[in-house]
C-alpha cells in the first residue's frame, strides 16, 4: 500500500483550495465593461436633410471621441487632409432609439495640423452621445458611419454645459424644425428679425388658398423632461398682422408603431403682439413623458398670413407656474 505523508496531503489540499478560489473569483468578477466609444452596427437613421448623402465607411477609420482635460473631444485624421474641406460634426445626446425623431445638432470642426477636431458640450455624463461627421470637399460630400460614446465612462469628469430650460431662440439655424404639412406653394421655413428676444424668430407663412400649416421640432426630449423634472413648455407667438390660432401636440416614439399622440386641449388665439403660451405637461392626456421626441404646432389663419415664433423653453421649478 502506497504511503503518503501528511505534508504532501496538506500541500495537495492547499493547491486545490487555491484553484477553487481562483475559479470562484472568475465566476463572481464583474463582467468587462463595454467600450466607451464604438461604432454603431445596428440600424440607424441619419437626419432627414442628409439622408440621401453617401456613407463612406472606409474614409473615417480613426474617427473617435476622447476625454481631453475633462472635455469631450471628437477627432478625425484623414489620410490626406484637405485644407479646403468643410467638416461638420453632428451629435445627438440620447440613448439609442428614437431614430425617426432624434434631435441632431451640427457644429463646425477645425483642422489642427493634420487632425480635424472639436469640443462637444456635455449636459450630463450618463446620457450617451451618438455622433458622425459630414465632410464636404470639391464636388462631393460624404458622411461617416455613426459612433456612440459614453462621456462619463470615457473620462469626462463633470458636465461642460449647464442645464438651461431655454430650448430654441432660432439664433443657431433651423436644423431641428421642419414642415409636417404644408402646401406646395408654401414659403420655406426661415427666420425673421422681428424677434421677441435676440436677433431672430421663426417665420411661418400660410400661402394663398390655404388656412393651415403644421410645423414640428425634435428639440423637446423626454430624457431631459424626466431628468430635470420639467413641468411643461412655454412658447412665444404672434402674427405679422391680424389674428390666428395655434394648436399644440406632443408625440412620444414619433413615426413608429408605438407612437403616442397627445393634443393640448385648448386652442390658443394669436394676435399681432407677442404673447407667451404655457403648456403644462399635465394637460396632455396619457402622455409617456420619458418617450417624448416630437412637438408640433398647427397654425390656422385666413390666408395669406404669417406667424412668428420665438423662445421655446421648459417650465419647471426654475420658473413659477402661471397663476
Amino acid at each position: 500500500m502506497l504511503h503518503v505523508s501528511p505534508d504532501v496531503i496538506r500541500r495537495r489540499w492547499f493547491r486545490a483550495l487555491l484553484l477553487l478560489a481562483s475559479f470562484a473569483a472568475r465566476a463572481t468578477a464583474a463582467p468587462d465593461r463595454p467600450p466607451a466609444d464604438l461604432w454603431l452596427t445596428n440600424e440607424v437613421l441619419f437626419p432627414p436633410a442628409l439622408a440621401q448623402l453617401p456613407v463612406a465607411s472606409n474614409a473615417f477609420p480613426n474617427l473617435r471621441a476622447e476625454a481631453i482635460a475633462e472635455h469631450l473631444r471628437v477627432l478625425w485624421q484623414p489620410a490626406q487632409p484637405d485644407t479646403n474641406a468643410t467638416v461638420t460634426l453632428w451629435t445627438s445626446a440620447e440613448p439609442l432609439g428614437h431614430w425617426p425623431a432624434r434631435d441632431w445638432r451640427p457644429q463646425p470642426v477645425d483642422l489642427q495640423g493634420s487632425t480635424w477636431e472639436t469640443t462637444v458640450p456635455v449636459e450630463t455624463l450618463d446620457v450617451p452621445v451618438v455622433y458622425f461627421v459630414q465632410a464636404s470637399a470639391r464636388a462631393f460630400t460624404n458622411l461617416s458611419p455613426m459612433r456612440l460614446c459614453q462621456p462619463g465612462a470615457l473620462g469626462v469628469g463633470t458636465p461642460t454645459r449647464l442645464f438651461w430650460p431655454f430650448l430654441e431662440g432660432f439664433e443657431q439655424g433651423l436644423d431641428s424644425w421642419r414642415f409636417v404639412t404644408a402646401a406646395t406653394n408654401a414659403a420655406p421655413l426661415r427666420t425673421s428679425p422681428l424677434a421677441k428676444n435676440g436677433h431672430a424668430a421663426l417665420a411661418v407663412s400660410i400661402p394663398e388658398g390655404r388656412r393651415t400649416v403644421t410645423i414640428g421640432t425634435t428639440r423637446v426630449r423626454g430624457w431631459q423632461i424626466e431628468l430635470r423634472d420639467a413641468t411643461g413648455l412655454c412658447v412665444w407667438l404672434r402674427t405679422r398682422a391680424g389674428t390666428g390660432e395655434a394648436r399644440f401636440t406632443l408625440h412620444a416614439n414619433a413615426f413608429t408603431t408605438n407612437q403616442v399622440v397627445a393634443a393640448f386641449p385648448t386652442v390658443a388665439t394669436v394676435c399681432d403682439q407677442w404673447q407667451s403660451i404655457d403648456l403644462p405637461f399635465s394637460s396632455f392626456p396619457k402622455l409617456p413623458l420619458r418617450d417624448v421626441d416630437w412637438f408640433t404646432i398647427e397654425l390656422v389663419a385666413a390666408s395669406p398670413a404669417q406667424f412668428l415664433l420665438d423662445d421655446l423653453q421648459y417650465l419647471g421649478k426654475w420658473r413659477p407656474e402661471p397663476e
